[in-house]
């Protein structure tokens, strides 16, 4: 899904931003979610029931982090953005056995070097980006304009 929605970003022939991808993306959300809300009544507190101060700002951190996942795609790629989530992940989990005494099994040890390596192998690798040039696919294209029309010629 997510080299999808890259694809869909980088290559869009509309050029729309990512606050327009977005908000057309979450119009897609909205009557699902309203169909289940009317469906169970509003639930036990009622319609907007239940909303403290940190309910709105978690509300709000969620749609930070939407928009900084959408920026990572369009300026980065699925590659760099897996990387950094599972970064991420490593990293929420050396903090919380060091700040709150969860778990850190062997098994995580190990994972979590494995990321380490693989994102120090994408960001510090040297090989140069292969040419487009090469003797089965190259192609020479000749433009000839007339003065009724324009044509051109292929030869592989």
């Amino acid at each position: 899904a997510s080299i999808y929605f890259e694809k869909v970003i980088k290559t869009d022939p509309l050029k729309l931003g990512i606050w327009d991808r977005n908000f057309q993306l979450a119009l897609g959300s909205f009557p699902v979610y309203i169909i289940f809300i009317v469906a169970d009544g509003g639930g036990e507190a009622g319609f907007f029931g239940g909303w403290s101060l940190l309910a709105f700002l978690l509300s709000g951190l969620g749609a930070a982090g939407g928009l900084l996942v959408a920026l990572s795609i369009k300026y980065g790629d699925s590659i760099l953005k897996t990387l950094a989530t599972t970064g991420a992940i490593v990293l929420t989990g050396i903090l919380d056995h060091f700040l709150l005494g969860g778990p850190l099994t062997p098994a995580m040890v190990i994972a979590g070097c494995q990321v380490i390596i693989a994102i120090c192998n994408y960001s510090f690798d040297a090989t140069p980006p292969p040419t487009s040039t090469s003797s089965s696919s190259s192609q020479l294209e000749i433009n000839t304009k007339d003065s009724q029309n324009n044509s051109s010629l292929v030869i592989s």
